[in-house]
């Protein structure tokens, strides 16, 4: 089986650190460029970030990760 060697960025990439109060967010789009930002768990900030992923270019990728217990209900 040949190893794929394609090295470009395949659609953007989000990926969230949830934690009580607020989430850091960054996404990632295809030509490199990065947004940082703070969220909190609020439905406009929400909307917000489905916002920005709708209009972001290629397939979306979403990788989150719970900070501390905040996964435990």
């Amino acid at each position: 089986m040949a190893a794929n060697t394609d090295t470009r960025p395949y659609g953007t990439r989000v990926a969230i650190d949830i934690a009580k109060r607020f989430h850091a967010v960054l996404i990632e789009y295809p030509d490199g460029r990065q947004r940082r930002f703070r969220m909190a768990s609020t439905a406009d900030d929400h909307d917000r970030l489905l916002g920005l992923l709708k209009a972001a270019p290629g397939p979306v990728i979403v990788a989150m990760e719970p900070t501390g217990d905040c996964h435990r209900t």
